[in-house]
């Protein structure tokens, strides 16, 4: 940028929009040292002003950070940051999409999982095999769980049920749920 032919090469100042002093501060720290300190606290901020100056070894800092540090909590903090920086280092999202299909029942109930996880990311987890551990009933539910969390989302119940192998379920567990849901939905209607 100062040395070849660009604009900013006669500029007094440079303006990096969007990036904090705090990340810009740790990447100048590693340019210089070599050495980074992340937290959850400071990724994101370092991670943007790593992504703006494009060094990507504290790009797969961050990265190896948060897989590292995914749990329950904050999967979908750790999505939507991937996703909003377009992070693309090699096998970075093959580990966070394990760790959902791991967990993909228990994130299934978590409300910011539920509004983050677009209807592409839920059918391409619906149709991996990984889901095989959980009980398909459990499976129901949480598709269940992830149309009646926004109802713009019921547009898309004949495509997601089709991933659903109603097969696998048995009958005693569907008549189990199909009476606690006609339960609630008389409780709710009493009050």
């Amino acid at each position: 940028m100062f040395t070849a032919d660009m604009r900013e090469r006669d500029q007094d100042k440079i303006h990096l929009k969007g990036l904090t002093a705090t990340g810009f501060s740790h990447v100048l720290q590693f340019m210089y040292y070599g050495n980074i300190e992340l937290s959850m606290a400071t990724v994101h901020e370092i991670l943007q002003a790593a992504m703006y100056v494009q060094l990507t070894e504290v790009v797969k800092f961050c990265c190896s950070f948060l897989m590292v540090k995914i749990c329950l909590d904050n999967c979908a903090e750790i999505m939507r940051l991937l996703d909003d920086f377009s992070v693309n280092i090699e096998g970075v999202r093959e580990k966070l999409d394990k760790f959902l299909l791991e967990n993909f029942v228990p994130l299934m109930s978590r409300p910011d999982f539920l509004s983050y996880l677009s209807f592409e990311k839920l059918m391409s987890y619906l149709e991996n095999d990984l889901l095989s551990r959980f009980p398909e009933i459990e499976l129901y539910e949480s598709v269940q769980a992830w149309l009646r969390h926004d109802r713009r989302r019921w547009r898309h119940t004949d495509t997601i049920i089709q991933n659903i192998r109603f097969c696998l379920m048995t009958p005693s567990s569907v008549f189990e749920k199909v009476g606690a849901f006609e339960s609630s939905s008389q409780d709710s209607s009493l009050s």
